[in-house]
């Protein structure tokens, strides 16, 4: 067991995310500003130990009473998230995060692949964009009774539009966002493009 212990602490060494002399969830949690963690760069098993850190450092920090502010923890890609040592830490957020006041936004392009905990305790969900049979069946298993009609009928198919579903309110929008010009024009890159 102890040589185990000494392989993951070595291994966490290699990752370059933590130090003795590093910043403390806490102070991330009461800043002014929004705090990125790009953590795009860091190998999955690294990127899924900082996110814990966060997750659980907001909610102890929250919990305890001294935060200056309610924390928001927003999560990109975050179904890859949940597979790691950060789906404790976040399962505990979806489950216990609401009464000490912590907010999770969750963003996937694979809501199958979250847990069916994070898809439940939702309080709003925005869909767009779903080509995946999987997708739409897991969203249409767990939205409630409310909403009218089928689920699927819902989803829009047209771009920059989405369906939000407000679970405290118990209503469904769809919404249109405002087009916007991008110098990429919205495109995705293409390596024969990379190549004149």
């Amino acid at each position: 067991m102890r040589r185990v212990a000494a392989v993951h602490l070595r291994r966490a060494r290699e990752w370059g995310v933590f130090d003795p002399a590093g910043l403390d969830p806490r102070a991330l949690v009461d800043r002014p500003e929004p705090v990125v963690v790009d953590c795009v760069d860091l190998s999955e098993p690294a990127a899924n130990a900082v996110v814990r850190v966060l997750a659980r450092g907001c909610y102890d920090h929250t919990l305890s009473g001294d935060a200056d502010r309610l924390p928001w923890l927003l999560i990109d890609e975050a179904h890859v998230r949940f597979d790691g040592v950060a789906g404790p830490a976040l399962d505990r957020l979806f489950t216990r995060g609401r009464a000490p006041g912590v907010s999770v936004v969750c963003a996937t392009q694979r809501p199958a692949a979250l847990p069916a905990t994070a898809v439940s305790q939702a309080d709003l969900l925005v869909a767009h964009a779903l080509t995946s049979e999987a997708d739409v069946s897991q969203l249409a298993a767990t939205r409630p009774t409310y909403l009218d009609g089928e689920f699927r009928a819902r989803l829009p198919d047209e771009r920059g539009v989405a369906l939000v579903v407000d679970d405290t309110s118990e209503v469904a929008h769809t919404v249109r966002v405002r087009g916007r010009r991008t110098p990429h024009g919205g495109g995705t890159p293409r390596v024969s493009e990379r190549r004149r």
